[in-house]
């Protein structure tokens, strides 16, 4: 799963283009960019190339080739939720931190992003939850580290945003944080 945030300009980009549609991608497109994934995955084994293929990916889909800036203060925004991870933040504390009234915040963040905060907060908690998979942390305990009250508030919010149910988040691999043996080879 490739998840686009949508406070980016490709972000943007896609939502302005689909419109709540859905979009079918040229299989000899998507065959390229899936043999580019595993490759950085199962062979470079790097955290780098896996962003980077993802990346390119993103860049691709969205058409986007030229970065232009968010507006500051929602970035600004973004950046003190993404510092409170796990923590609860309220409207108006994210609009002080973007040196607006609650009332002028609101609107430019779901201008700026396509979504109210209430469901962006919740989105991040739900990458954060991935992120901790990642890392080999259990459900349970991602749940309660991303700030969901417990593990069926998670799943409820998880099928709701993303029709998935967390457990189909959790994946062993390369770059998770447990160490990975090669492959025996057969001979």
């Amino acid at each position: 799963m490739l998840f686009i945030e949508p406070e980016t300009p490709e972000g943007r980009a896609l939502g302005a283009r689909l419109q709540g549609r859905l979009e079918l991608l040229d299989a000899d497109f998507v065959a390229g960019a899936t043999r580019r994934l595993a490759t950085a995955w199962h062979i470079e084994r790097s955290y780098d190339a896996v962003i980077a293929a993802c990346l390119e990916l993103v860049h691709n889909i969205s058409g986007i080739t030229l970065r232009r800036p968010s507006d500051p203060r929602v970035l600004a925004a973004v950046q003190y939720i993404g510092q409170r991870a796990g923590h609860t933040v309220s409207l108006s504390e994210v609009a002080q931190a973007a040196n607006l009234s609650a009332g002028r915040f609101r609107h430019l963040f779901v201008e700026e992003t396509g979504m109210p905060l209430r469901t962006y907060l919740l989105w991040r908690r739900l990458l954060q939850v991935w992120t901790l998979l990642m890392q080999g942390k259990t459900l349970s305990s991602a749940a309660h580290a991303a700030g969901f009250a417990d593990s069926a508030h998670l799943s409820r919010t998880a099928r709701s945003m993303f029709g998935l149910a967390p457990s189909a988040l959790q994946m062993n691999g390369p770059l998770s944080a447990r160490l990975r043996t090669p492959p025996p080879h057969l001979g």
